[in-house]
């Protein structure tokens, strides 16, 4: 993990130094980042060059078509949800699927490419990520390897985008300006992040480790974790009562007996808004709440990633991605909400981690060299 993280921070902070100038103003704040950060993955894992490849061989942006398919999957699973099976296969479904082969076409040709400019030593070995080449040496084929790269960058990318995201807005909405400058907390987080900075000066020479230097950005760390706990998915699971006698539910002291054979919405926030477990305030963003840090680790409670054996398989790879992402713009940029504008309130309508009911417009403003230091 240590050597991919060094590589996703390094991306992260190649990616807003080429689309953010000194002082730029992004109005789809979202958007941004979970562009940044599928890009980023997909030079990381599958390959620096795919994004060009995809480009040159179809003429076309492969973050852009890839977010499409994506959000056309969530808006067609949930209109599905509430259809019959025999009208959502044609009215929802089908179309999706075929987007997605249209997509894992397109895909397989640059993966295809990529391998026959590796084999033919156009290219270097080291142009494959960990995954094309776990994917490669077992025997897949570039179609296959399509499918399921199509599936890795749908699960891993995201959420994380979106719990970074949340994290600055969380930020914002308590202080009118996430600066290194402003005497609060905030610029706790600004401080943690340069010195994470500083210290990645070190990583080549092994003095430094990138883990250990995010556990040491402990506000950055407990925002992240607050901030995942109060947008958890508002339907998180689905479960099938298999024991013959039902299942009991308890519940404000009442008991409820679920039948065999009934289906069960799982909510990941409500238990994240149990004043019994998280206090009076557990509605409020408060990154100093008492064992938020160690709560992570409690998958009957802190319910974001699932638990059993439905748990998330990639939420180490989650929490360093959201934290690297949250430390590459907090290390180099000033960041606030545009006078004429106002954050939206949360909106947890979509089968992610919460989001916002609307656009969300911030300025970032790069900070000089020597404040860094």
């Amino acid at each position: 993990m240590c050597e991919y993280g060094k590589n996703l921070f390094n991306l992260m902070r190649t990616y807003l130094r080429e689309n953010i100038n000194e002082h730029a103003r992004v109005d789809d704040f979202m958007l941004f980042i979970r562009c940044c950060i599928l890009t980023v993955m997909t030079q990381a894992f599958i390959s620096t060059s795919l994004v060009d490849l995809y480009y040159e061989l179809n003429g076309s942006n492969f973050a852009r078509e890839f977010m499409e398919f994506q959000d056309e999957v969530e808006n067609a699973t949930a209109s599905a949800a509430v259809l019959p099976l025999w009208l959502a296969k044609p009215v929802c479904l089908w179309k999706v699927a075929s987007h997605r082969k249209v997509l894992v076409t397109k895909l397989a040709s640059s993966i295809q490419k990529l391998w026959t400019a590796v084999d033919t030593g156009v290219m270097g070995k080291n142009e494959e990520g960990i995954w094309l080449r776990a994917m490669r040496s077992d025997g897949h084929s570039a179609e296959e390897a399509a499918e399921l790269c199509v599936g890795l960058l749908f699960a891993a990318h995201k959420n994380a985008a979106i719990a970074a995201f949340q994290t600055i807005l969380f930020i914002l909405e308590h202080e009118s300006t996430v600066s290194s400058s402003n005497d609060s907390w905030t610029s706790m987080v600004s401080t943690e992040a340069v010195n994470f900075l500083c210290r990645s000066e070190q990583w080549s020479h092994g003095a430094s480790s990138i883990l250990d230097d995010l556990e040491a950005c402990e506000m950055i760390t407990k925002m992240v974790i607050e901030t995942l706990r109060l947008t958890a998915h508002s339907i998180g699971a689905v479960r099938k009562v298999l024991s013959p006698n039902g299942w009991v539910l308890k519940s404000d002291g009442k008991s409820y007996v679920i039948p065999c054979g009934s289906y069960v919405g799982v909510s990941h926030i409500v238990p994240h808004l149990d004043s019994d477990r998280w206090g009076s305030s557990c509605a409020e963003f408060d990154p100093n709440r008492a064992g938020l840090r160690e709560s992570v680790k409690d998958r009957l409670h802190f319910t974001t990633f699932s638990y059993g054996v439905h748990q998330c398989p990639g939420y180490n790879l989650a929490l360093v991605a959201t934290r690297l992402m949250v430390v590459a713009i907090l290390a180099e940029y000033d960041i606030h909400v545009p006078s004429d504008k106002n954050i939206p309130p949360m909106c947890f309508k979509r089968a992610t981690l919460a989001q916002r009911d609307g656009l969300c417009s911030v300025v970032f403003e790069r900070r000089k060299e020597s404040t860094l230091k």
